[in-house]
């Protein structure tokens, strides 16, 4: 292929998980030309050529009761994130992603992926299984997870209970009475 002034090629060499070499053509814009080789790799988007079981065990912590913790990105509930399909892939939770490297789960499908041990970082396929949105209700409501207190099966205020909880709120209207100066 010939060279224009705005392009260029470059021969790659990148070693492979196991040691094998292998050597991708580049076309590289100038504006993105490098120095350093690998740089050059990153911005094309052929960063990770790691097979992607070694991916996910390699950031795995493995706990007592047999969960494998991701211990790389996590949203603000707790679900491992990584990204998968390349520089502009989507970012997935591990879960999926583990359950489609073990146990052949298409990640466009609208199945769930659910937690027997209920830990949202963990990704042992021995924990995962698949199911609907309706099956994932139905396991949260088994094992009283599904919202708040008035929807857990067999949950009451003791009187106890009760009793702290009027005092609580006549405190906290005595409160804003006296702040209004009433």
């Amino acid at each position: 292929m010939k060279s224009s002034p705005r392009h260029r090629q470059q021969r790659l060499r990148f070693r492979g998980s196991n040691g094998e070499v292998i050597t991708r053509i580049a076309h590289i814009s100038q504006r993105l030309w490098c120095k350093s080789r690998a740089v050059c790799a990153i911005n094309q988007g052929m960063r990770d050529i790691t097979p992607l079981h070694q991916r996910l065990e390699r950031r795995r912590q493995i706990t007592d009761n047999g969960c494998w913790v991701w211990t790389g990105a996590k949203d603000h509930y707790g679900y491992g994130k990584m990204q998968f399909g390349g520089r502009y892939g989507q970012k997935l939770g591990v879960h999926r992603v583990a359950a489609h490297a073990y146990l052949n789960f298409d990640l466009n499908s609208e199945l769930k992926v659910l937690h027997h041990c209920d830990n949202p970082s963990c990704f042992n396929p021995d924990h995962l299984f698949i199911g609907t949105q309706s099956d994932n209700l139905q396991d949260c409501y088994r094992k009283g997870r599904l919202g708040g207190f008035w929807r857990t099966p067999g949950w009451h205020h003791t009187e106890e209970a009760k009793r702290k909880i009027s005092e609580a709120r006549r405190k906290v209207v005595l409160e804003k009475k006296m702040a209004k100066g009433v």
